[in-house]
């Protein structure tokens, strides 16, 4: 039956929506998409998506931090959903657009009519398809496209992201902003160019003043932002990313990281501070000719570890990252 605007989201066990997951091992497919531990498959199962009031037509919707956040706003228009992308099942990234549109139901009776994708990346994009089909136009970055299109996948964890299917590619793009207005609210996407990849969006409510900031900002964990240069990140482009975001926002905004919970500007910043510092202190060391065992080992999370680090991201290995996407910008 061909699929229509009101019609049921069914999740694809088709290949390609969970892209590139059977070629990826568990190990390179959580370093590489920056999820933190995931809990039993069984349980994941039986755990529902929640939507979270974060303003007036605003949710943030999250499974048990499995996932990244996505996005919702609703009104008299089609509801506006920002990423919405696949979730860990055990070893593997599962897609879930049926219960993302079982739960974007339970809040409004509007069809899904928009899906911005923050970045490229299947735990933000990996509903594209199956969102598509069932009628919603996927709105991204130019580069977001490109790289969907393209077989891609970080070399240094052997894992090779085959090209999405056709019906997983934004039809909208855009190349530095773009707005949409819908439901009431002024919907600015804004791009920062380098930053967590090449593709990103900053994506602001601007009636309510909350903003989406997909992996650019993650929330009591070490940011993997740095990690994906591949795709054209860097982690000076994700610091003057979060300043811009910051600016944007100003200190009574409501930000949405990508990964962790929904907070004000103080853990934007102090996420951003801790990301400049660790960078400073890591290109010292560079220039002082220290090798990257050497700075790895140098304890210069020292401090912030409590905070941040977590099973998948210790401050070591975070300071390697910081040093490799130095080392690729230099």
């Amino acid at each position: 039956m061909k699929a229509t605007r009101n019609s049921r989201v069914t999740s694809a066990k088709r290949p390609g929506v969970a892209r590139g997951v059977a070629a990826a091992s568990v190990a390179a497919a959580i370093v590489y998409l920056g999820l933190g531990c995931s809990p039993p498959e069984a349980e994941v199962e039986t755990l529902a998506i929640q939507a979270t009031p974060v303003a007036a037509g605003i949710y943030v919707l999250t499974k048990e931090g499995i996932g990244g956040n996505i996005g919702l706003c609703v009104g008299d228009d089609d509801a506006f959903l920002v990423d919405g992308g696949d979730f860990f099942v055990g070893n593997l990234l599962m897609p879930f657009a049926d219960e993302i549109a079982r739960t974007v139901a339970s809040v409004t009776d509007r069809p899904i009519g928009y899906v911005v994708n923050t970045h490229w990346h299947a735990d933000h994009a990996g509903g594209n398809a199956d969102l598509a089909i069932a009628g919603a136009v996927v709105i991204a970055h130019e580069n977001v496209r490109k790289r969907l299109a393209a077989p891609a996948g970080p070399e240094a964890y052997n894992v090779t992201m085959p090209p999405s299917e056709p019906e997983a590619l934004p039809i909208v793009t855009y190349t530095d902003s773009i707005t949409f207005y819908r439901n009431g609210e002024e919907i600015h996407l804004i791009h920062p160019p380098n930053a967590h990849t090449d593709g990103d969006s900053i994506v602001h409510f601007r009636n309510a003043n909350v903003l989406h900031l997909g992996d650019l900002y993650y929330n009591g964990m070490y940011p993997f932002s740095p990690l994906d240069v591949e795709s054209g990140g860097s982690v000076d482009g994700t610091i003057a990313a979060l300043d811009r975001a910051l600016t944007i926002g100003g200190p009574d905004a409501t930000f949405i990281p990508g990964h962790g919970p929904v907070s004000g500007a103080d853990g934007v910043r102090a996420a951003r501070d801790m990301l400049a510092t660790v960078r400073e202190r890591t290109a010292t060391l560079m220039k002082e000719g220290k090798t990257r065992d050497e700075i790895m080992g140098a304890k210069l999370t020292a401090e912030f570890d409590a905070t941040w680090a977590t099973p998948v991201m210790a401050g070591d290995a975070f300071v390697g990252i910081v040093y490799d996407s130095l080392l690729s910008w230099q």
